[in-house]
């Protein structure tokens, strides 16, 4: 269905007619029109309830062990970028609130910056979106997303993490909730040496990580209105403000540089719902600042931008079976760099659709989407998406899609090197899945739902930008000079055990990913058919949790197969394991918990970048109180 209200009191009746919402007291209005939903892809998901172990992580954190996503992370601490299905850091679009968030000097986001704790969505949809969600989504999609409480009156938390090597993390938010207002402030401090000791080789002495500390704090402000029963006005102000020393490189003996983040991300967010149609815009405007200087190198950096964007969507319930969607969008560019010359502006505009259709057992979307960039035309780019329930446990989804990205602001214009005739970065990727879902196939007394699902992809992306040095120059700058051929297959497995006192989940996947280059490229040097930097060819991750009564207990772990690097070696693969334990209490008005995590607890000596450092075993703990 199209639209439908859902009750913020529990009080009253959460029943919906068809088409349209009833005229109640208090509504949260949760409609999702089809641009936000999947059909032929496959999509993870965690929920606050899944997130309440890893507040204090990064999305990258969270990622690195519970997804298909390999993280490349350079440091306890450091950045964080990612690849998925082979492709590199830009190919990863992040969506906040139905705006794209990603920095468009580097098109790409530090996974790094982003704390669970001011989210309480995450989603991540595999393959491309392009059509959907613009440039860049030509990998994967990964969503935040914000909600209000639905609890009347006034409560708190506070929760605070000591661990390892110096860290610290406190945390609070505040929810108050009356009639038709919702508001919640979040904030968050974290501080830490990341003085860990770590091995360049096994038959010389272990080195301390220096100049590798951390602060981080964050504020973000969310306000939920409903003005009448069938709308709601939202907005989130979000700062964040991030210092960091960036440690040496282990064949470095001393570093001095240091980073600098800070951002302001304000949205807006109008949605009404009118009969058969849900009509909604959405507006945002950002700030990022980024300041790196190396005193031992020469270097002091500065670099900004400001981006604004606005969007406009109308989608009708035509029928029961059939949903169409269409919207508009405007984004506004302006950077500044030492190394530009000047600030650069840069707009696009684009016009979009969506058409969903549901007969007999097979339902299907069709994705359009036209681009412009400074008054110069995109390419047009389609996806069909087709899920088929073939009975009622096996489901099989089907895609293709057209995809593209734009060449960053830094490909246009850093000097030396930037080059204003680049094209974008455009392809084919397909994709075929079957899904088994067992609700109940247990023994008296245990409800046992098991869920499988096995997906083989095939991307070819043409005009792939790398930095190089060609002919008649003496410094790298951006060539559309290869091709790129990922492909490979995806499993995951989850099985849950629930008995009277006791909740027991198993869950894991495995991922064979090929992504090669189609034509040989000098310098940097990689052949034809080489697997591309940091990509590995084999991931798997799993994990087991148990709970029972207020006890959980939950273990996880990671494998990453070799990987190549830039400077024609290889990193072996490395396991890495993570331990929770946690105790939940309860005595009303108060709630709280207790907790303790390990992080690479087999103590794991690894690197995920080249030369860059990771830490052993290592421990966390803390608590949490609710009023």
């Amino acid at each position: 269905m199209c639209c439908q209200a859902i009750l913020a009191q529990s009080q009253l009746s959460t029943s919906v007619l068809p088409d349209s919402a009833r005229l109640l007291q208090t509504v949260e209005i949760t409609a999702r029109p089809i641009r936000q939903l999947t059909t032929g892809e496959r999509t993870e998901k965690w929920e606050k309830k899944d997130l309440q172990n890893h507040t204090s992580n990064s999305l990258g954190d969270l990622l690195s062990m519970q997804s298909g996503i390999f993280v490349k992370s350079y440091g306890l601490g450091s950045s964080a970028t990612t690849s998925i299905r082979g492709g590199n850091a830009g190919h990863t679009q992040v969506v906040w609130n139905g705006l794209p968030v990603q920095n468009p000097m580097l098109g790409q986001l530090d996974f790094s910056l982003i704390p669970i704790g001011f989210v309480d969505n995450v989603s991540l949809v595999y393959g491309g979106n392009t059509a959907t969600w613009g440039s860049g989504a030509v990998g994967g999609t990964v969503f935040l997303e914000n909600k209000p409480s639905v609890e009347e009156g006034l409560s708190m938390s506070t929760r605070s993490e000591m661990g390892s090597f110096g860290w610290w993390d406190q945390q609070v938010q505040i929810h108050y909730g009356k009639g038709k207002w919702r508001h919640a402030l979040r904030y968050f401090h974290q501080e830490a040496k990341n003085d860990f000791s770590y091995s360049i080789r096994p038959d010389l002495p272990k080195r301390k990580q220096t100049n590798s500390a951390i602060q981080q704090d964050g504020l973000l402000h969310e306000l939920y209105w409903h003005p009448k029963p069938n709308q709601q006005l939202s907005t989130q102000t979000w700062l964040q403000q991030t210092d960091r020393e960036i440690p040496p490189r282990t064949v470095q003996t001393r570093s001095l540089a240091q980073q600098s983040d800070r951002f302001v991300r304000t949205a807006i967010n109008w949605k009404r719902i009118k009969g058969k149609g849900i009509l909604s815009a959405r507006g945002g405007l950002f700030r990022e600042e980024q300041d790196f200087t190396d005193p031992m190198a020469g270097v002091d950096s500065e670099n900004d931008f400001w981006k604004a964007i606005g969007e406009v969507e109308q989608a009708w319930h035509i029928s029961q079976k059939q949903q169409l969607q269409v919207g508009v969008n405007h984004t506004w560019l302006q950077s500044a760099a030492r190394a530009y010359g000047q600030s650069r502006d840069q707009n696009r505009s684009s016009a979009y659709g969506m058409y969903r259709r549901q007969w007999g057992i097979w339902e299907a979307q069709l994705n359009l989407r036209q681009e412009w960039v400074d008054g110069s035309f995109a390419p047009i780019v389609p996806s069909v998406g087709l899920t088929g329930k073939m009975t009622d446990w096996l489901s099989l989804n089907v895609k293709l899609s057209r995809n593209y990205r734009l060449p960053t602001l830094n490909d246009l214009y850093w000097m030396p090197g930037g080059n204003v005739d680049l094209r974008p970065e455009h392809g084919w990727s397909e994709e075929v899945g079957l899904d088994v879902r067992l609700s109940n196939f247990s023994t008296p007394g245990k409800f046992r739902p098991f869920n499988y699902s096995i997906t083989l992809f095939n991307r070819n992306i043409s005009d792939w930008i790398q930095w190089a040095i060609v002919d008649g120059q003496n410094f790298y700058s951006p060539h559309n000079i290869t091709e790129v051929w990922s492909r490979g297959v995806e499993q995951r497995l989850s099985v849950d055990f629930i008995s009277q006192k006791m909740k027991t989940r198993v869950s894991g996947g495995y991922d064979f990913i090929r992504s090669t280059y189609q034509q040989t490229v000098e310098k940097p040097s990689f052949k034809k058919g080489e697997q591309l930097a940091y990509t590995p060819e084999h991931q798997w991750f799993g994990s087991i949790s148990v709970k029972w009564e207020s006890i959980s207990l939950a273990y996880q772990h990671r494998y990453n197969g070799r990987v190549g690097t830039l400077n024609l070696s290889k990193l072996p693969g490395y396991h890495l394991g993570q331990l929770h334990l946690r105790f939940d209490w309860k005595m009303k008005p108060v709630a709280g918990c207790i907790f303790f995590r390990m992080e690479n607890a087999w103590n794991t000596d690894y690197e995920v970048i080249e030369y860059r450092a990771m830490p052993g075993r290592h421990y966390r703990t803390g608590f949490e109180v609710k009023f």
